[in-house]
């Protein structure tokens, strides 16, 4: 940026950046948490599932990155290896914030205690679907984890291993 604008140019861009997620997080964020805990408070079941049984909250909160959403869900009883049915394979939302890149979310779900392992029908493990998607944060993420390199899976138009999957992307 600074090759074509002046400094102030930058710098208040930026500024113009962080002011808006401020105001973002004032008028969505901490109502929405606030409206979460009222809900689970209430006795609202963290864990159930949409109508068909392909998300969940906390699989909804982990494919947006929605860390404080995650952290009341978690806190308030939602299972971080809760199994996703119907069309999404039997993924976990370990799974689904691997398919969507969001490594923090990752992270929060590992520290939750989220199986690094877990395989669902149609994506394999968050290390097969991250590699499958391009997502190097999080494959970064999950081998610094512990996830294993070498697990084989059954899905994801014929690629069985992280390296493969890779292979296909690098090669289309």
């Amino acid at each position: 940026c600074s090759t074509c604008h002046t400094s102030d140019y930058v710098n208040n861009f930026y500024q113009q950046y962080d002011d808006f997620v401020i105001l973002y997080n004032e008028k969505f964020g901490k109502p929405g948490t606030a409206i979460m805990e009222a809900l689970l408070a209430a006795g609202a079941n963290p864990d159930l599932m949409s109508g068909d049984g392909s998300s969940s909250a906390l699989s909804l909160a982990s494919s947006n990155g929605d860390l404080s959403t995650m952290k009341v869900l978690i806190g308030g009883g939602g299972q971080v290896d809760l199994r996703m049915g119907g069309i999404s394979g039997q993924r976990t939302a370990l799974i689904i914030a691997a398919i969507s890149g969001q490594r923090d979310a990752v992270n929060l779900l590992l520290d939750s205690k989220a199986s690094i392992d877990a395989k669902s029908d149609s994506w394999g493990t968050a290390l097969l679907a991250a590699a499958c998607q391009g997502n190097s944060d999080v494959v970064r993420t999950l081998v610094h984890r512990g996830a294993n390199v070498n697990v084989t899976s059954n899905s994801r138009g014929g690629a069985r291993t992280a390296v493969e999957c890779t292979a296909l992307r690098a090669n289309p």
